[in-house]
């Protein structure tokens, strides 16, 4: 016994000796399933492998790196899929003796799904001109590096594409798109003024084939009554035609003025896909002409409908109490409508919905960690739970680009607006929302 102590205490001195040189083990990057570092001052004949975080065992399905000299240098590990969702989604590096694995030479941070690991993620966003002038045609491009997919106006697009965009009506355009990695996000931003310029047109005598277009946003889903808009050159009326099935609207003669048109569909228009035709009346041929045409969603207007796709939310990184609850109480002063609760949150939490006056819940989204989980809800409503969802999966702010990254996934799953009530902070165990859409 004696003699084992002795051996353990001169190790000890031998490690702390001063100008001995500490052995250690970074992670520097983790995408998708691999993973990158380095090690510095280790022994001869030492090995590297991924650690659970729990047990400190190798994890099944990945590979060691033999050091035979030892020293410093850079490693790489390729992951198994399953380690990110599986029981070993929190790991470390290890580095040990070769011909004695218990003896530790140095140890890792831990990474995986509480890991703070850098990422090789970047994306870039510009457009081919910044001023324009109203109805003039611009691109927007952009690109990522290490990107799964890209969001852009709210559905996934390629990670590294383009959209020509046309705007109508003079002011700053912010526009941005968000690459998305394996846990993490990248925002870009650009930005596009439209010139007050009454001169943006060409007289229709001096054009001698006329052209028409879209503005972007009225070929985003609408209210009725729908407004659209556009540009036109080469011809002093327009004429829009809508067609579903054996559904057909007619506008007439939308005049153009200064380059643009616009036009609002007073008339009843059931909910649907459409397609919208631009024409253009050629007298010489005695008939009309197409310009533009596209395709686009008109959904009838109610309340109760604007209501229901614009979710009330209660975010917060993590619970200020011991046993990680968060009540949520829903105030209702009797006339509520229905509409869907979505819970936020970073760390795990135990969330507790009170709605004593029976506001009338659809249903109750949960996003984020995996360990959430709804402990209390009003009898019969559905709870929805998604751990696995672009960017951190909370927010604390409305003012956030998570904010704006979780309501456009949102969007997508949904088809839910954005501009629901939001209470929200970094930490706390109570909140009060009321139920209803903001005017």
């Amino acid at each position: 016994m004696k003699r084992f102590f002795y051996i353990t205490a001169l190790a000890i001195f031998l490690l702390i000796a001063p100008g001995a040189q500490a052995a250690s083990v970074q992670i520097e990057s983790q995408y998708g399933t691999t993973l990158k570092g380095r090690y510095e001052d280790l022994p001869a004949n030492s090995i590297l492998y991924v650690g659970s975080f729990y047990t400190g065992a190798r994890v099944p399905g990945t590979d060691t790196v033999s050091l035979p000299k030892g020293g410093s240098g850079t490693f790489t590990f390729h992951l198994a899929e399953t380690l990110n969702g599986g029981a070993n989604a929190q790991a470390k590096v290890h580095a040990v003796s070769q011909s004695n694995s218990s003896l530790s030479h140095a140890v890792s941070d831990q990474f995986g799904a509480g890991g703070r690991v850098s990422r090789e993620l970047s994306c870039s966003f510009s457009a081919s001109s910044y001023k324009v002038k109203p109805g003039e045609k611009f691109k927007l491009n952009w690109s990522s590096k290490g990107a799964d997919f890209v969001f852009w106006r709210g559905k996934v697009d390629a990670r590294k594409g383009s959209a020509t965009m046309v705007e109508t009506t003079p002011g700053l355009y912010r526009y941005y798109v968000t690459a998305q990695g394996d846990r993490e996000q990248e925002i870009c931003h650009t930005y596009v003024t439209v010139t007050h310029d009454a001169k943006s047109s060409t007289p229709a005598s001096t054009v001698s084939r006329p052209r028409g277009a879209f503005s972007a946003s009225s070929l985003e889903p609408q209210n009725t009554p729908p407004t659209f808009s556009g540009t036109a050159s080469g011809a002093g009326t327009v004429s829009l035609t809508l067609r579903r099935g054996k559904e057909t609207y007619e506008s007439g003669d939308i005049t153009v003025t200064n380059g643009i048109w616009s036009h609002t569909v007073h008339e009843p228009l059931s909910a649907g896909k459409y397609k919208a035709t631009l024409s253009y009346p050629d007298t010489a041929k005695g008939k009309d002409v197409k310009l533009a045409s596209a395709s686009l969603n008109i959904y009838t207007w109610s309340e109760e409908g604007e209501a229901t796709r614009n979710p009330v939310f209660v975010g917060v990184y993590e619970s200020s109490a011991s046993d990680r609850t968060v009540t949520v109480h829903i105030e209702s002063n009797g006339r509520s409508l229905p509409q869907p609760v979505v819970l936020l949150a970073k760390k795990p939490v135990n969330w507790v919905i009170e709605n004593p006056g029976g506001a009338p819940i659809t249903k109750i989204i949960v996003l984020g960690n995996k360990s959430h989980k709804v402990i209390k809800a009003p009898q019969g409503v559905k709870v929805e739970y998604f751990a696995k969802i672009p960017g951190d999966a909370y927010a604390i702010r409305e003012s956030s680009e998570e904010y704006e990254v979780l309501t456009a996934w949102l969007k997508r799953k949904y088809k839910f607006d954005q501009g629901g009530r939001f209470e929200g902070a970094y930490t706390g165990d109570e909140f009060t929302i009321d139920m209803g859409v903001r005017g």
